[in-house]
């Protein structure tokens, strides 16, 4: 079973904010988010990414059929030792940032982290990191970014990740990803 954390972050001047394992309960918000956060970050006519492309690639992740099946997984991870799944929770309880770190084998993985636009340079982002790092421990870590997701990068180059490989299309041809290894402890 992960280990349960919950925090609350307080700093001067900045919101308030708890990090804590998530929940069936949190999961709408969570998918929410993350629309949010894709539509934010990825829509760029220039490439050809719409904000009518995210909204179609999240109607089924937002039915009810699909809240229902990212619930029953969520519940799932509470168990499961090789997941860390986290969120962080504004003062009103509403998710500002999701955090998803998977074990399998030898691998590891930081398969998401996301922050509400309106809470970036806060420290969440920075907060779900070092709990992800600390869970997946020593050894190579990877993850997979959209390829011009800058902002992303420099964010994770702060932590070791380096790019490796030549972008790769596997969503949408129009949002290529490239994967970003850490090789140890920095």
């Amino acid at each position: 079973m992960s280990e349960v954390v919950s925090s609350r972050l307080e700093y001067e001047n900045e919101p308030s904010f708890t990090i804590k394992n998530s929940t069936p309960e949190d999961v709408e918000d969570m998918e929410r988010m993350r629309h949010e956060s894709w539509v934010d970050t990825y829509v760029d006519d220039e490439r050809g990414v719409t904000r009518e492309m995210i909204d179609e690639y999240f109607t089924s992740r937002l039915s009810p059929d699909g809240i229902a099946k990212k619930k029953q997984r969520t519940a799932e991870n509470l168990n499961n030792p090789n997941v860390l799944d986290m969120v962080a929770k504004d003062g009103d309880g509403r998710v500002v940032g999701w955090l998803a770190a998977i074990k399998d084998g030898d691998k590891k993985e930081l398969g998401a982290i996301y922050t509400d636009k309106k809470f970036h340079g806060k420290g969440i982002g920075s907060e779900l990191m070092a709990r992800g790092l600390k869970f997946l421990g020593d050894g190579e870590i990877e993850l997979h970014v959209v390829a011009y997701n800058e902002r992303a990068k420099a964010f994770y180059r702060k932590y070791g990740f380096e790019e490796v490989g030549e972008p790769e299309y596997t969503r949408f041809k129009e949002m290529p990803e490239i994967k970003m290894v850490r090789k140890g402890a920095i």
